[in-house]
């Protein structure tokens, strides 16, 4: 018997949730139910200089509005918790203790500054900026006059550089990293946290992740990942690496979008039904292109995936699937859902009726784009 498909979105808490969080969490939730497997939430708190949400209270409230639910995580539990990261310490430390006797990490102390410094040397000289192994060829009794001199240092990973290193991606197929082309990496920081590369590799061993659906971004993050998990001879997971999101000018999208940041969309009238429908569509073709959540769970093709390298996202289109979304809504929950809008631009209009705004709505639904145009039909 094959073995359960487990999931996880796995957010940092930096404040808000944006159109890519929103691409991750949709497809891994479709898998999910698709294939009878697991949809696990995870917060990726160890950075604490990252941290604004420390809670994670925006992250779990926007999916609780896009009916994203998770079936492990924060609030609810689950037997593989705790859900953030910066709970699961004893757990880091331990797999790297076990690293540290097999000799597959050593100290670096060299600062922030040296290795800038080496950096930009590389880069002017022509070289790609890696770390020289400057400290991997430190003696015992070197490393001991530093230790004893209380001289800080971080773990780095030591890649066999002779090795290939292959994933396999829902993608692309079998794709190979030749190690030579890694600089040994850094498992933790001056503070004594760990890094994302670490943490993450360990909690997907331990979680029982089976496929990692992430933004093409972490492509690199993956070859690294693999290379902990073959050298520990952990079952590695299948990865999907999402194109990237652009504007129209091609440009990787960023907060100067709009439509980047999905408490703007919320502010802006944009339901979640068209939200998701529209996020599944990129890279994709639905015929009917409005689809609920439950039809996209059915429908999604998860066997013929696209390996393109950039998808553009078109405001244009959303507006036209929003705009397609309020025609199908029911006039009761759309003079629920439209009420604060209109509130927030006529005073007046806290006086009406329900039927009567029932009744305008059925006039002029049809001309709404967004549940913010409403302010424009009436008075």
């Amino acid at each position: 018997m094959s073995k359960k498909i487990r999931v996880r979105f796995a957010p940092s808490p930096t404040g808000y949730m944006h159109i890519g969080n929103v691409r991750a969490a949709l497809l891994n939730f479709l898998f999910a139910h698709q294939k009878n497997g697991t949809f696990v939430l995870r917060i990726e708190d160890t950075d604490q200089n990252r941290n604004i949400d420390e809670s994670g209270f925006s992250i779990v409230d926007t999916l609780k509005w896009l009916s994203l639910k998770y079936d492990e995580g924060p609030v609810i539990g689950g037997d593989f918790g705790p859900y953030f990261q910066s709970e699961r310490t004893v757990r880091y430390q331990k797999q790297l203790d076990d690293m540290i006797r097999n000799q597959l990490v050593y100290r670096c102390f060299c600062s922030k500054e040296d290795l800038e410094s080496k950096r930009e040397a590389q880069i002017a000289t022509g070289q790609p900026p890696r770390y020289d192994r400057t400290c991997l060829h430190l003696s015992d009794d070197k490393i001991k006059e530093k230790l004893a001199a209380g001289a800080s240092f971080i773990w780095r990973f030591k890649i066999d550089q002779d090795s290939v290193v292959e994933i396999d991606s829902m993608e692309r197929g079998i794709i190979k990293f030749e190690m030579k082309n890694f600089s040994d990496f850094a498992l933790t920081r001056q503070d004594g946290s760990f890094t994302f590369l670490f943490s993450n590799f360990v909690d997907d061993y331990l979680m029982g992740i089976t496929h990692v659906i992430r933004g093409e971004d972490h492509l690199t993050n993956a070859a690294m990942q693999a290379a902990m998990f073959y050298v520990c001879a952990y079952p590695l997971p299948k990865f999907w690496h999402l194109p990237m999101l652009c504007n129209l000018d091609g440009k990787k999208m960023s907060k100067r979008d709009f439509g980047f940041g999905i408490q703007e969309l919320r502010e802006a009238g944009f339901l979640p039904e068209a939200i998701l429908n529209y996020v599944a569509l990129l890279g994709n073709s639905f015929k009917p292109e409005i689809q609920s959540l439950g039809e996209l769970t059915q429908n999604f093709d998860f066997e013929n995936i696209s390996s393109t390298g950039s998808i553009k996202f078109d405001m244009d289109k959303l507006y036209w699937v929003n705009h397609k979304w309020i025609e199908r809504t029911p006039a009761d929950r759309l003079v629920r859902l439209i009420k604060p809008f209109l509130h927030e631009q006529i005073e007046e209009s806290v006086k009406l009726d329900d039927k009567i705004l029932e009744f305008i709505l059925s006039k002029v639904k049809t001309d709404l784009k967004t549940l913010k145009d409403i302010g424009k039909f009436l008075f």
